[in-house]
């Protein structure tokens, strides 16, 4: 069977062909992404599907990503599963906003500490992430 994957762009990309490919092969094809950014409008209007099935989706994130806040003011097409906080914000992250295209040093900075993949990996080798609602078992395959 086919499982789709990738982190920001790419996170993207896999919920858009997930999306594509399930409504062609009329069942739920899965996806566990990193960092899904805001994509939910273009599901709608491209894809011409409002939602993934509950279970189809889930999004790994660090709730201080601004990619992933982004996502989460416009609305998420997959699952979100976070890791805790591991102390305060890192600098710039409470005041960044990407839905504006802000790009402050602060948020930049923001940026680089939450949302490059060599951060997320660092995350995987620690607790796993806590995701909403878990209906088909997904996060225990995490």
């Amino acid at each position: 069977d086919l499982l789709l994957t990738g982190h920001s762009l790419g996170a993207g990309l896999a919920l858009l062909v997930a999306a594509a490919v399930g409504v062609a092969r009329g069942r739920p094809v899965p996806a566990v992404v990193v960092s899904e950014p805001p994509v939910l409008d273009v599901l709608r209007r491209r894809v011409k599907v409002k939602a993934l099935p509950p279970d189809t989706a889930l999004v790994l994130a660090d709730p201080n990503d601004p990619v992933h806040r982004a996502a989460e003011a416009s609305g998420f097409v997959g699952r979100p599963c976070e890791w805790a906080p591991a102390g305060p914000p890192p600098p710039g992250c409470d005041t960044c906003d990407f839905r504006r295209e802000e790009r402050t040093t602060d948020c930049i900075e923001c940026f680089l500490a939450t949302h490059t993949l060599k951060h997320y990996l660092d995350l995987l080798k620690g607790p796993r992430p806590q995701c909403e609602s878990d209906p088909a078992g997904l996060q225990t395959r995490l």
